[in-house]
Formats: structure tokens, sequence, C-alpha cells
């Protein structure tokens, strides 16, 4: 599997390496997992690194439903208001991701997205200390 999941206790946030070039069926999987991830919490924030891996293969179709995907896990979750980072160095990771973005909108997906270049700046917009700012669709 090209993408590597774990919780980074440390920066409160799920950390995701993508190696080799990424499938729907590999992000389909690594969000699968997330609930049986060690030291997963609700609410916490997302980082995808694409330093040594690529969202090159997929097209707008794809995006479009990644981005359908992820709104029905969240509903069938029944938790929103997640943030997720894409850490893309590279100019086509950087505007896959923005695409991405895009479609998530499209979609009305309850998270908030953001695309950087620098690691450092997604860990921190990621990182949510509180994680009460998740919340239950039921109740919104």
């Amino acid at each position: 599997m090209p993408v590597i999941s774990e919780v980074d206790t440390e920066n409160g946030v799920i950390f995701r390496k993508v190696k080799g070039t990424l499938t729907f069926k590999d992000v389909e999987d690594a969000i699968r997992i997330t609930y049986r991830l060690t030291d997963f919490k609700p609410g916490m924030g997302a980082v995808w690194d694409y330093s040594q891996g690529t969202l090159g293969q997929l097209n707008q179709d794809d995006l479009s439903r990644l981005a359908k995907m992820i709104g029905d896990w969240i509903e069938t979750s029944g938790r929103g208001g997640y943030r997720v980072a894409a850490y893309a160095p590279d100019d086509i990771d950087y505007g896959l991701s923005r695409v991405c973005d895009f479609f998530l909108q499209m979609h009305h997906v309850p998270l908030e997205f953001s695309v950087f270049r620098k690691l450092e700046q997604a860990m921190r917009w990621a990182h949510t200390p509180n994680p009460k700012k998740a919340y239950s669709l039921r109740e919104a």
C-alpha cells in the first residue's frame, strides 16, 4: 500500500505518507482504516505527505469521486469539522490537491482543506489542539 498512516501524537495529527503513485483505492483504504489507528481521536487533523509520492495518475473524475467518498465517509461517521492538509512540494501534486479542494467544496464536504509547500506549515495548520473542533453532524 503506498499510503502509510500513523498518528503523530506529538503534533496531534494523522500523518499519511504517500509512496509511489496514488490510486483511488489507496485513498479509500487509507481513510477506511482511520478509526483503527492507534491513538486516533475524533477531531484530529490529517496531513497527506506527497514528498515521496504523487497524485499524478488521478484524473478529474477520480478526484471528484474521492471528494464524494470522503463526504460520504464523514456523513456515515456522523462527524465533521476536520482539518486536512496536503504537503505537496511538487507542482503537479500541488495543482491536483487544489483541484481536490475544489471538488470537496463542490460536494459540500464538511472539512477544511489546505495545500502547503512546506511540511512544517501543513503540520501546524492541521493540528487541532481542541478535539471538540470536530462536531457531530447530527447535532450541527
